[in-house]
């Protein structure tokens, strides 16, 4: 389906991915679901499960959303799904997770399409990238690396359980 509904569905969870890491986000991704219904719209929908991922990143018990979201994004080729996870792995503290996102979101980069994603997964980790970064940041590395780390320490400081 196309037209107004679509672009503002669309447009509702583009902004709403962005906002997705604060745990106040849930009004959006209600709306974002609602305007959704009857829409067939498979990478706005998962765009919206992506955000639903990240805005509950650090929570017990989501792997396999986690692993729903993988095999959803997989079929479609959607790679900011798995960035979400390899989020959710740096504020759990799982090393073994996120090495296996990163390995993913590498698998989904080969084609060079957001291969900086691995470079931001690695940034949420307070990892070096194992090799060159992918792109050229409009600030200093440096200064992305911190703000994609200030990401997950903020969330992990939020939650009472980490």
């Amino acid at each position: 389906m196309t037209g107004p509904s679509a672009g503002r569905s669309t447009s509702s969870t583009d902004r709403l991915q962005v906002r997705s890491t604060d745990s106040g986000s849930t009004a959006g991704i209600d709306l974002a679901q609602q305007l959704l219904t009857g829409l067939d719209l498979r990478a706005t929908t998962l765009a919206v499960h992506t955000a639903q991922l990240l805005r509950d990143a650090g929570a017990d018990r989501i792997d396999d959303r986690i692993e729903t979201l993988r095999a959803d994004a997989r079929a479609s080729g959607i790679t900011v799904a798995q960035a979400a996870a390899a989020f959710h792995h740096a504020i759990r503290r799982d090393d073994a997770g996120h090495t296996a996102a990163v390995a993913r979101l590498r698998d989904l980069a080969r084609a060079g399409d957001y291969a900086y994603y691995t470079d931001i997964a690695h940034y949420m980790a307070d990892q070096d990238p194992d090799i060159p970064p992918a792109a050229r940041w409009s600030d200093d590395e440096q200064t992305v690396r911190t703000r994609w780390r200030t990401l997950v320490t903020d969330r992990r400081a939020s939650l009472p359980q980490l």
